[in-house]
């Protein structure tokens, strides 16, 4: 495909995430429905109530959620904020500059930025044009030494680019074992414990908690719970656990946008 005339969004990862995205384990990514639908309770949920995907709706091309009222043409029209199938994302993640070379005098000039990504303390050198160098890495005084979080990464840092290759809309609690190790669940053989008793919880999302028990690693049973406890500690805080099981963010089975990918190379990658 050409991958500099594709739409191209940002994308959002936690370093867990961007560590199985660069062992090839993770192809999808669920991502909240903003805003959440007036919609039946979760409980009440069937197969009468449906989404359908239409480019020639009354709404032009995306989402329309189809119910008894409006069986044809559906009743609320939504697009998918990161795109559809063929289009890109770039991967943001948590990032450092650690110094380059730069042109003092010369506005039209290409400055060396050299980046470390803090996830896997990849170090890498990119050749960036000034004029989108400026006041990111480079200001009055030189190169600005200094960490960033994901969401200030500009699009010439980024390292992962993706194309999707399917979107559709689902519950969170609809997630399958498969989807979830899509996610990037792994199996990770914690051995034997005490009396020799083998060890079954042994799915994780974070492979670093998963190598170093200080961290809180704590392995689940399968796939989908290691995903549960991921989404909870991702949308409820590290004190998630402190809440009525009912308001946990698992809990509340919220609708999510299924995002199916694959890595490609970017335009600089």
């Amino acid at each position: 495909m050409n991958v500099a005339a594709a739409k191209m969004r940002p994308i959002i990862m936690s370093a867990p995430m961007i560590l199985a995205l660069l062992k090839g384990r993770k192809t999808q990514t669920r991502r909240l429905f903003k805003p959440q639908p007036d919609l039946v309770d979760p409980k009440d949920w069937d197969e009468h109530l449906q989404w359908k995907f239409s480019e020639t709706g009354h709404g032009g091309e995306g989402w329309y959620f189809i119910d008894s009222e409006y069986p044809d043409e559906g009743s609320m029209f939504y697009r998918c904020p990161k795109g559809k199938p063929g289009d890109l994302l770039y991967v943001k993640e948590t990032w450092q500059i650690a110094g380059g070379r730069w042109e003092d005098a010369d506005a039209n000039c290409t400055d060396e930025i050299h980046v470390i990504y803090h996830a896997d303390t990849m170090f890498r050198k990119i050749e960036v044009p000034r004029d989108q160098s400026w006041g990111i890495a480079i200001d009055k005084k030189g190169i600005r030494k200094k960490k960033f979080s994901s969401m200030h990464m500009p699009k010439w840092a980024a390292r992962i680019f993706l194309e999707i290759t399917d979107v559709r809309i689902q519950r969170l609690q609809d997630i399958t074992e498969e989807d979830a190790i899509a996610e990037g669940a792994v199996w990770i053989d914690q051995g034997r414990g005490h009396n020799n008793w083998k060890n079954t919880n042994c799915w994780f999302m974070d492979t670093e908690k998963a190598q170093n028990p200080d961290l809180g690693g704590n392995g689940l049973g399968s796939a989908r719970y290691a995903y549960a406890n991921f989404w909870n500690f991702l949308h409820g805080g590290p004190n998630w656990n402190l809440k009525p099981e009912s308001e946990q963010p698992w809990s509340l089975n919220p609708l999510v946008w299924v995002i199916s990918f694959k890595r490609v190379k970017g335009p600089t990658s």
